[in-house]
This record gives C-alpha cells, structure tokens and sequence, in this order.
C-alpha cells in the first residue's frame, strides 16, 4: 500500500520513452559503442580475455590467499597439538607431585641425602645451610644431573634455587659445581 493505494504490480517500471536513450557516463558509452564496432569473432575473443582476467582476480584475490592459509593451519595445527601435549603431560606431572604424601623435614633430608649419595656417589658433597641444601659436585655428567634434579624433585620435593655449573677441566662432558636446593616447608 502506498498512501492508502494498493500498487499495482502489473505495471511495468518506468522505462524511458521511446527517443529518449538512458544516457551512459562518457566513458562507458565509449566502451559500448567500440564494442559494437567489433567483429563477432573479436566480440568472443574480448569477452574470453575478459573472463580470463575475471578468474585471474579472482583466484588472486579470492582463492589463493585461502588456500595458502589451509596449507598454513595444517602446520600450526601440529604444532599447536604438540604443545598441548607437552602442557598436558606437565599438567599430570604437576598432579603427581601433588597427590604424593608431605615429608615431615627429616624425612625430606633423608631422602635428599639418599638421592645425592644414589646420583653422584663420592662426585658429591652435601652441606646444610638452614632450609637449603648446598650439593658440590665434581666431574659428572649433564646425564646425570638432570637425572638426580628429577629424582630430588619427586623424592626429598627439593626444588632447585640456583645451579653453577662449569666444564671440568680436560673433560669435554664432565661438569663441576654447585647445585641449591631448597627444601619444603613444613
């Protein structure tokens, strides 16, 4: 309804009479009127090279940059995978940790003393500085450290302050140091 009117639908659009041409901007009435001046078979040729330019816009604009990002989320997507992976795995470690029984200190102290003697042998001297556990070691493998930090970790729940580590001299693997623990609290 328009204006109280019903509208007739039937009714054509306005069109323009006949003698009057919808009037074209300049440039583009030059465009139509040279390609009507054409041949049929350039006609074709030009609507061919028009096409050709159309998928061309289109594959660069459209598709290209698309499909360079699918190959692009295959690659992060693995890596993504893999760092989930490795939160979930320090998550149960976390977990673990957690769940274990709490050491009354003298037990921390006994264990820490079992692991140092365990890890590195006669390599090692510990002294007790209040709550923290000084570990000196001489010519011992990274191997081995690595595997006694894990082992205090989970046994004495020592936690590493500081590690001072230098190469032994005329050992190309062997290390000497000092290694802080601290211990928990009760």
């Amino acid at each position: 309804m328009d204006g109280g009117r019903a509208m007739n639908w039937r009714k054509p659009l306005r069109t323009p009479r006949e003698g009057q041409a919808r009037k074209l901007p300049a440039w583009l009435q030059k465009g139509v009127d040279w390609h009507a001046a054409l041949a049929p078979r350039e006609r074709t040729l030009v609507w061919a090279a028009a096409l050709v330019v159309a998928l061309a816009v289109c594959w660069w604009g459209l598709l290209s940059p698309a499909l360079s990002t699918l190959q692009r989320v295959a690659a992060e997507r693995q890596n993504l995978d893999a760092q989930w992976q490795q939160m979930m795995s320090l998550q149960h470690e976390a977990q673990a940790l957690q769940a274990q029984p709490k050491l009354s200190p003298q037990a921390a102290r006994q264990a820490l003393e079992a692991s140092v003697t365990a890890g590195f042998g006669d390599a090692a001297k510990l002294q007790w500085t209040g709550d923290r556990a000084n570990i000196t070691v001489t010519q011992v493998s990274g191997g081995a450290v690595a595997q006694w930090v894990a082992r205090a970790r989970v046994d004495a729940k020592a936690v590493p302050v500081q590690v001072r580590l230098t190469r032994a001299p005329g050992a190309a693997v062997l290390w000497n140091g000092l290694i802080s623990v601290g211990m928990p609290q009760p």
